[in-house]
């Protein structure tokens, strides 16, 4: 039987599902008791229903390593081809240089995914347009670099579109799992409370084989304190093994959303990371990066409100990897 627990709303996803099932159990063998509570009957269902939504919940582990490693390689593919049309499109006989504006490039381009889907989406589309029946002459001596452009926008936006879906169904399946626990629980309070009213001492006899256990025993863990709202934003990084780094920031009141960038000291660009955070139980849940390079780092973290706008000041963690 799991460690017992006369408040399972305080224990963890991991140990509530041995925990419902050793309550299924006694249920069961109580099946027979004349004045069984009619709620008994539901927890099995609803135990079952947690049970399932807490092992398919999409572990980012399964994706990120992945798709996060593949978009960062065609990131930096991606943008080289743009940066040289940026260079060669206003060398062009024949062509102005607004044509730059034309392609999406008359700004700089940089990693930030979002912002390069839009620029990338641009250029594809421009370019797809002009050349739909022939590439015009003044563009033949890019020909071949356009149509490198073509293929290297196409494969990123179909793996960061697989991104980001992977991303929105890890949200949805923690959602649907803490659904399933609250009504869980809600039925767990239910039968709790019936079997209560017939053995109100919390030490009597009966209630040492429950799931529950009697008050004061050897197994039943000590209730948590509730942890405090955190009141300020902050943000680490940690190393969790095998090259990857964990990036995780508070989640105070108003902060609903916070974007991740990254800097190689002393004078590197600042890459973008994420805006995407996964929240869990009102916390942020830390962001894996994988197989990150040696060096000094400064991450930058800015928190959000729920429309994309900075609520404070950036804040930012320095750290080194190697060396």
């Amino acid at each position: 039987m799991a460690t017992k627990s006369r408040n399972p709303i305080h224990i963890s996803h991991d140990d509530l599902t041995t925990w419902s099932s050793d309550l299924c159990i006694w249920l069961d063998d109580h099946a027979a008791d004349v004045d069984l509570t009619p709620r008994a009957a539901d927890f099995p269902i609803l135990s079952a229903a947690y049970t399932d939504a807490y092992h398919a919940e999409i572990s980012p582990e399964q994706f990120s390593p992945l798709l996060h490693t593949e978009l960062e390689a065609l990131d930096n593919l991606l943008i080289g081809v743009l940066r040289t049309l940026q260079g060669r499109i206003p060398l062009l006989p024949g062509v102005d240089e607004s044509a730059l504006a034309d392609f999406g490039l008359g700004t700089k381009v940089v990693s930030d995914w979002d912002k390069l889907v839009a620029v990338a989406s641009v250029c594809k589309a421009h370019w797809e347009d002009i050349s739909s029946v022939v590439t015009p002459p003044e563009y033949l001596a890019v020909e071949a670099t356009m149509e490198d452009m073509v293929d290297k926008v196409t494969e990123f936006l179909t793996k960061h579109a697989a991104y980001r879906a992977a991303i929105g169904d890890k949200q949805n399946a923690i959602a649907y799992k803490n659904t399933c626990r609250d009504a869980l629980l809600e039925c767990e309070r239910e039968i709790f409370h019936w079997y209560d009213a017939a053995h109100p001492d919390g030490k009597d006899e009966w209630w040492r084989t429950t799931p529950w256990g009697m008050t004061g025993q050897a197994s039943e863990p000590e209730e948590p304190e509730e942890p405090e709202e955190p009141t300020e934003f902050y943000g680490t990084v940690t190393f969790v093994g095998e090259g990857a780094y964990d990036f995780w920031c508070t989640k105070p009141e108003g902060v609903e959303n916070a974007k991740i960038e990254l800097q190689l000291l002393p004078d590197g660009l600042v890459e973008f990371v994420t805006d995407i955070i996964l929240v869990e139980e009102g916390q942020f849940v830390p962001h894996r990066v994988f197989d990150m390079a040696v060096g000094d780092f400064r991450a930058y973290f800015t928190p959000l409100d729920a429309d994309g706008n900075p609520v404070s000041d950036t804040v930012t963690v320095d750290f080194t990897i190697g060396g």
